[in-house]
């Protein structure tokens, strides 16, 4: 774990308005990034199918390494004093990305800003976020939706979920993207 430092502050306050958020809703993002829906998700974790696609898009975009750190962590949110946040490199196994103690909004980033995965479990069986320059969410589609027809699959699954659930928490944040 390192301490949350102004550069990482800076990172995360090019894809947040307001840090302090207990959910996707009440989060106040970028609107200028490109957005997909990552659903479902194992809660606050990507499943492992999901995190082996993710290492593919990091060594899609050269990136060797990625933050990961939480959300509603307090009235500070996550510039609380004693927030931390985790770094790791491409190389991470999904067991070790899976022991975390996850118990919050959760947030997995790229110090360059470039893109960021919000991930909440506010939603039946979690629900991610991402966020992406367009070039880099290219990226991320090609490797998430390997085609336009899987992309759209994704958003018919969301939408038959909220209409068999009538799931609001959902259906708000399908509205933000």
């Amino acid at each position: 774990m390192i301490d949350i430092d102004d550069k990482i502050k800076n990172s995360i306050c090019f894809f947040v308005k307001s840090p302090i958020a207990d959910d996707l809703i009440e989060l106040k993002i970028n609107d200028e990034l490109e957005k997909a829906i990552i659903y479902p998700t194992n809660d606050l974790y990507l499943t492992k199918k999901q995190f082996e696609s993710f290492k593919a898009f990091l060594l899609n975009i050269y990136e060797d390494n990625f933050l990961l750190t939480q959300f509603g962590t307090g009235q500070d949110g996550v510039f609380s004093s004693c927030n931390k946040a985790y770094r790791f490199n491409k190389n991470v196994s999904y067991e070790d990305y899976y022991r975390l103690n996850l118990y919050s909004l959760t947030m997995l980033f790229s110090i360059n800003k470039t893109w960021a995965i919000f991930i909440d479990e506010t939603a039946d069986a979690g629900i991610g976020l991402f966020l992406g320059e367009k070039n880099i969410s290219k990226v991320f589609k090609s490797i998430f939706y390997t085609t336009r027809e899987n992309y759209e699959k994704q958003i018919s699954y969301i939408r038959e979920t909220l209409n068999k659930n009538e799931n609001k928490y959902l259906s708000l944040l399908i509205n933000k993207i």
